[in-house]
């Protein structure tokens, strides 16, 4: 019987704000039509205004499609990804210490924290573990034969793993939203997807 091969737990979620708060980083969302303003914010929302002058560069990374920023607290650095140019970014805002990691594959995509200090990682239409060592470990392959690739991906609070596939083309229904249990299990549980993006968790 072939071993399954198990997700890591991951990590307890962190909530660095207050439950139900809203960013704006427009300086007027409040008072314009567009968005969530008072008159239909739910009840036990509060909104928070940043201006944009509070908004800073982290980090000049010239990056082709610069996207999944993921903020590791127990390391105190900020990875991220760039798609197209298939890099993994890390930074230490407290030296300012940037490395990056280039992919042999077309695409980049998903990125989360895992147990052991480890990460999970797309590769295009592939699921990998990235040891500590910096050892690529393949998990899992979706939408095998299409022209799709791994996007957007997020762990929920029980720490299964959600990761959306998008349409290279940009318009033909062919994508799935996936659930990645810990035992390493991918559950189609959206059909029909043109690109898979904005994965959250919203909760009261």
């Amino acid at each position: 019987k072939k071993k399954k091969n198990r997700l890591p737990p991951a990590p307890h979620a962190r909530r660095t704000m207050s439950r139900g708060t809203i960013i704006d980083l427009t300086n007027s969302l409040v008072k314009s039509a567009g968005g969530r303003n008072r008159a239909n914010r739910q009840p036990g929302e509060t909104m928070r205004t940043i201006a944009r002058s509070a908004v800073e560069s982290a980090h000049r990374s010239l990056d082709q499609l610069g996207e999944t920023p993921l903020w590791c607290d127990k390391e105190r650095v900020l990875w991220w990804l760039d798609i197209e140019k298939p890099t993994l970014h890390r930074l230490d805002p407290a030296t300012g210490q940037h490395d990056a990691r280039a992919f042999e594959t077309q695409f980049l995509g998903s990125l989360a924290l895992a147990g052991h200090d480890e990460k999970l990682i797309a590769t295009d239409l592939t699921l990998n573990r990235l040891a500590v060592d910096g050892t690529l470990d393949p998990m899992l392959e979706v939408d095998a034969g299409l022209d799709n690739r791994l996007n957007d991906g997020r762990v929920d609070p029980s720490g299964r793993f959600w990761v959306g596939t998008m349409d290279n083309q940009l318009h033909r229904p062919n994508g799935k939203l996936y659930r990645i249990d810990a035992d390493g299990t991918a559950h189609a549980m959206i059909d029909d997807v043109i690109v898979s993006n904005g994965i959250f968790f919203f909760f009261f």
